[in-house]
């Protein structure tokens, strides 16, 4: 018995081992016959089982008196034109246990995946109302089920993770997280106590948004990254997946929990974030281990993210040797945890991003971003929100103000920009053009809750470009 179906009782996949195991529970070919006739969905007549099934008359009643007794089948009477009169007939349809049986004596491909789903989620909701009591009676956990349910669904992911459909033109190596998003008229202030109104769960972290903007953009790109062995780390590998980026190279913890984010947002689009961590969470790669060198050898761009700064700074260095391009957007916690290794990993890239607060960590008393061009990055930018970002090379320096948009929420706006400018730069744009791009990825992204939710294609993009610029 290689493997079982359905999969949560221990039968025979073989139908003649299966019947076996039916009959002598029921004791009657005829009952078993007669649930095979039935339909999850849909009644069974007592005149049509009386036609179609080689048993008597007699027989079939008894079974069915049988079924009903038992609970696995309930009737009723319904009227019905036959030959140009009326008659009424009885008929059957299976409980919610006897579709449970129903589906077991049929082949997997005789059952729609909607029937298949409809039996389970019943099935599995019979099985939890009785957990739940027995874990009550006898002070067991119930979170040790949805655990273990959790964990058994990531490795069924990974065990069928498909192969990445494409050659990524873009490796993304950072962050997953959960992001629970909150809106509330004002930001509290020490010591405060808020309503919070209309909280949801969203996916995100900082270097997964960047994989997914790019995705949307219409960038091979895959993500390299950890997360737990729980409902989060599952949200986030199906996310992932939908969205078409490849996921060979996420690390899942089963061991850890996902990375949670608390996010509080005012009307005015003004967000707070607090990122809960512990010691047993699955934050990002920690280990040359977990690193897959050979799919840097097929990016033109390698994206840095929130990476512990042992390993980023190996990942640059590999990179660039190899003639990648290089991102490194290191994340103001990162930054201001240890400034001193994220300079130390600028030699190896070509472009740094940080935002306003970023650079206030990692600045010197009297240095300007311009001064880090010395350090090994060829262009420098420090985006500012609503005021748009500054761009340093060592030939120029320039500043372009932020489209103006009605702002909803920035959660993600800096994973947009930095998706944004990654793609234009992959088609050899001129850096003017290609901070303008990713500035209108940004706004464009503000427009909606949700780091993610508004995220553009690139036909939107550029449809947006033409409006402001028709409008200007």
């Amino acid at each position: 018995m290689k493997f079982l179906w359905p999969y949560i009782l221990p039968l025979p996949i073989g139908r003649k081992e299966r019947d076996r195991v039916f009959q002598a529970v029921f004791g009657s070919k005829a009952a078993l016959e007669i649930l095979k006739k039935t339909s999850p969905n849909k009644r069974v007549y007592q005149k049509e089982l009386i036609s179609e099934l080689d048993f008597s008359n007699k027989t079939i009643i008894e079974a069915l008196k049988k079924l009903i007794s038992a609970g696995v089948l309930e009737q009723g009477m319904e009227r019905r034109r036959e030959r140009g009169r009326t008659v009424w007939t009885k008929w059957y349809m299976p409980t919610p246990q006897g579709k449970w049986l129903a589906l077991l004596l049929q082949s997997p491909a005789d059952i729609s995946r909607g029937e298949a789903g409809e039996i389970v989620t019943e099935l599995f909701m019979m099985y939890m109302e009785n957990i739940i009591k027995l874990c009550a009676d006898y002070d067991i956990e119930p979170a040790v089920f949805e655990s273990t349910m959790n964990k058994a669904l990531l490795n069924m992911l990974e065990e069928t993770r498909p192969e990445a459909p494409y050659k990524s033109r873009v490796i993304v190596y950072g962050s997953a997280a959960v992001d629970t998003i909150a809106v509330t008229d004002k930001l509290p202030g020490t010591g405060e106590t808020l309503y919070l109104s209309d909280v949801q769960d969203y996916p995100g972290g900082s270097a997964a948004n960047v994989s997914i903007a790019l995705g949307r953009l219409g960038i091979p790109v895959s993500f390299v990254g950890k997360v737990g062995g729980d409902a989060g780390g599952l949200l986030l590998v199906k996310e992932f997946q939908r969205e078409g980026v490849d996921t060979s190279g996420i690390v899942i913890e089963p061991e850890q929990t996902t990375v949670k984010t608390f996010i509080t947002i005012d009307q005015s689009g003004g967000k707070r974030i607090h990122v809960l961590g512990g010691d047993n969470v699955a934050l990002s790669i920690s280990s040359p281990d977990e690193v897959d060198w050979s799919k840097i050898e097929e990016a033109e761009i390698v994206y840095v993210g929130e990476v512990f700064t042992e390993v980023a700074e190996l990942i640059a260095s590999f990179a660039r040797d190899r003639g990648k391009k290089v991102v490194y957007r290191p994340g103001l916690p990162l930054t201001a945890l240890d400034a001193g290794k994220v300079r130390s990993i600028l030699r190896n890239a070509n472009v740094l991003i940080l935002n306003h607060r970023g650079w206030e960590v990692i600045k010197s008393s009297d240095s300007t971003p311009a001064d880090l061009i010395k350090t090994g990055p060829e262009i420098v930018i420090v985006t500012k929100g609503a005021e748009g970002c500054e761009t340093y090379t060592k030939d120029e320096t320039f500043t372009m103000p932020a489209y103006s948009v009605k702002v909803i929420d920035t959660t993600g706006a800096g994973d947009a920009f930095a998706a944004g400018l990654i793609s234009a730069l992959l088609e050899s744009k001129g850096l003017r053009d290609c901070v303008d791009y990713a500035l209108a990825v940004s706004a464009i992204s503000v427009t909606k809750k949700g780091a993610r939710t508004a995220l553009p294609t690139r036909s939107e993009v550029e449809e947006f470009m033409k409006r402001r610029t028709a409008a200007s």
